[in-house]
């Protein structure tokens, strides 16, 4: 009875089952499980050596080895894993447990189980490469992957990111989970000790600063989602933290341009307006100083007015310039003279605790450039060398001329002279002027001079600078096909040197005096819509002997036109109300006299327009405000083409 429940029991098991005989290792006997497993039946099985279910003879010598001690008593049991065979020739991966067992007579036999782990294998190698291929994936994100349990006591993973962005390392947050939360920038450890909180219930994201054991501030986003079991409840929370200092400081950017446009364009707008009014106080007073040329006395006011008026209008010229609504103008200029006329003003600017030294060369050679960029340049180093002396200090202005053969000298932060690239012929040389401002600041650190030239680089706090001031002296330095050198030692102060190019007169001959206007009789259309300006100007142009159709928009002065078959020149403002802008009105005006005249009067920028009427790039265009010299000169020269 007890050997049948044996057998049944036997006979039912999943695992292979195998009596041998000692010594030989003949199989005595197979269960079910083992012929199913093996694919031999019980009569090939019983009687047949081990050696049968084994991958070759030494894998059967390996195996026979292993399982020695036991088989000699010396073990109780082996287990362990094995590579088999079955009868189609297919290996597989078993789990063998051997023991011996002996019967009622005292025969000794070794009991082997064996148990396919193919699948099981195949399941951990498939977990292996996943666990593989995450640990991959997340050692070489940039975002840092971190996986807490539910209240974020213990952390249980941290990718490598973690050392890169935080500047601290993995294992010491493994045994100090709260050491995340004490580098948070102190102004944000309340508001994310609130949203902390919140991680445990939804997923969730805050945004907030550290602070790196060097100091440096960074700006991280951590997301989160809440990990559940089965039943619901919460037991790890999965992140993923990233460094958006780079996007924070480019949404920085982003924002400060817009603010620039919108500034530009409002400065525009503002510029536009007040030329038109300057048009007229300028016209005015040089009709003044013609009618009063025989009272000295109230000539000087009309001459104090004339000039208020001149001033003015550079000012609103600087307005333009900086909304990018004007072309930028390259004039002849005395370096020492423009320096020495901004003095007054830098000594304003820098304060009693600064000392000005200025070393200008007697025989300083003139040079071309836009005079109110120049200017601008100047003051943002002279503002920089300021800000680099809070304690006061000395600050040297000098100018010399250079005659430069090949290019600058190593160990510069400068940008490349553009006629001395690294084939140009070094028997050639360039004349430039230089202009060194030089100061006993703080300096400029290794680390960063490579950068001030950068679009919104800046060292200062918020609200302190934009980081445009140097990157705007590059921009114009460079337009003027110039070049900057910066020398400076922490400590000790900074040296900024400009060369312009020299400016090379075109003729040695005295330039002849031209009258102040140049008068004529010619029939001109004139086309303004502000009416203090039109009248201003035909009031002029008649006194000068032309004569002058007026029109306060481009209908009208289609009309006046077609009225008016003598009209000789268009003299036409650019941006119009009434639909149709100047340069359209010329275009249309053309088609019925394809040899008109055209000269353009603008109180802001007209070359877009001028580009999109389809007019040629060379167009005159007269920017307000202008004296009356200038005008007439424009309408005489097209005149006499």
């Amino acid at each position: 009875m007890q050997n049948r429940i044996f057998d049944h029991v036997v006979e039912s098991l999943q695992d292979a089952v195998f009596l041998v005989r000692k010594p030989e290792r003949h199989l005595h006997y197979a269960n079910r499980a083992a012929v199913e497993l093996f694919g031999y039946s019980r009569q090939e099985l019983i009687g047949s050596s081990t050696e049968l279910l084994h991958v070759d003879r030494a894998h059967y010598e390996a195996f026979h080895e292993m399982t020695a001690p036991v088989v000699m008593g010396e073990h109780k049991t082996f287990q362990g894993r094995f590579r088999m065979k079955r009868k189609s020739g297919e290996v597989f991966s078993s789990a063998h447990s051997v023991t011996l067992f002996a019967d009622d007579d005292g025969q000794t036999y070794v009991v082997s189980v064996v148990r396919d782990i193919s699948i099981e294998e195949q399941q951990a190698q498939r977990i292996q490469q996943s666990e593989s291929l995450l640990s991959m994936i997340a050692d070489n994100l940039r975002e840092v992957i971190w996986v807490s349990n539910s209240d974020k006591t213990q952390v249980e993973y941290v990718s490598p990111a973690y050392e890169k962005h935080w500047g601290h390392r993995v294992d010491d947050l493994y045994a100090d989970p709260m050491a995340i939360a004490r580098v948070i920038h102190p102004d944000d450890r309340l508001h994310v000790g609130e949203q902390i909180v919140q991680q445990a219930l939804e997923p969730h994201d805050v945004q907030y600063r550290i602070v790196r054991p060097d100091g440096e501030i960074r700006w991280i986003w951590d997301r989160t989602v809440p990990i559940r079991d089965d039943s619901g409840q919460v037991t790890r929370i999965l992140g993923i933290a990233e460094d958006i200092t780079d996007l924070k400081r480019h949404e920085a950017e982003m924002l400060h341009a817009q603010k620039m446009e919108a500034v530009g364009r409002l400065t525009g707008g503002i510029a536009h307006d007040f030329n038109n009014m300057l048009t007229v106080i300028m016209g005015n007073a040089e009709m003044l100083l013609q009618d009063l040329a025989d009272r000295p006395d109230s000539q000087v006011l009309a001459q104090s007015l004339y000039k208020a008026s001149q001033r003015a209008a550079d000012l609103t010229s600087r307005l333009m310039a900086f909304a990018r609504q004007q072309p930028v103008q390259r004039d002849r200029m005395e370096m020492n003279q423009l320096i020495e006329d901004l003095l007054q003003l830098l000594r304003q600017s820098l304060g009693e605790d600064i000392q000005i030294i200025t070393r200008l060369a007697d025989d300083t050679w003139a040079v071309a450039a836009d005079r109110s960029q120049l200017e601008a340049s100047l003051m943002n180093l002279v503002v920089n060398a300021r800000d680099a002396m809070p304690q006061g200090g000395q600050l040297t202005i000098s100018t010399r001329n250079v005659r430069r053969r090949g290019p600058p000298a190593p160990g510069k932060v400068s940008t490349q002279l553009p006629s001395q690239s690294a084939d140009a012929d070094p028997s050639t040389s360039t004349d430039w002027v230089e202009i060194q401002i030089q100061d006993t600041g703080t300096g400029i650190t290794p680390d960063i001079i490579d950068k001030i030239f950068e679009p919104f680089f800046t060292t200062k706090g918020p609200g302190q600078g934009t980081g445009m001031g140097l990157s705007m002296v590059f921009g114009f330095v460079n337009d003027a096909g110039g070049h900057i050198e910066v020398d400076s030692t922490p400590g000790q102060g900074s040296t900024f040197r400009l060369h312009l190019t020299r400016h090379i007169e075109e003729s040695d001959q005295p330039v002849r005096a031209e009258p102040e206007s140049l008068p004529g009789t010619e029939h001109l259309l004139l086309v303004e819509d502000e009416a203090l300006v039109r009248a201003l100007l035909a009031v002029q142009l008649r006194d000068l002997g032309y004569q002058v159709s007026e029109a306060a928009d481009g209908p009208e002065a289609l009309r006046v036109f077609q009225a008016q078959p003598d009209i000789a020149m268009l003299v036409s403002d650019v941006i119009m109300p009434g639909g149709l802008s100047g340069p359209a009105l010329a275009s249309q005006l053309r088609t019925l006299h394809p040899n008109l005249p055209v000269l353009f009067i603008s109180g802001h920028g007209a070359e877009a327009a001028l580009a999109n009427a389809g007019l040629p790039d060379d167009t005159p265009v007269l920017h307000k405000p202008f004296p009356i010299r200038d005008l007439t000169r424009k309408i005489r020269a097209l005149l006499d083409q």
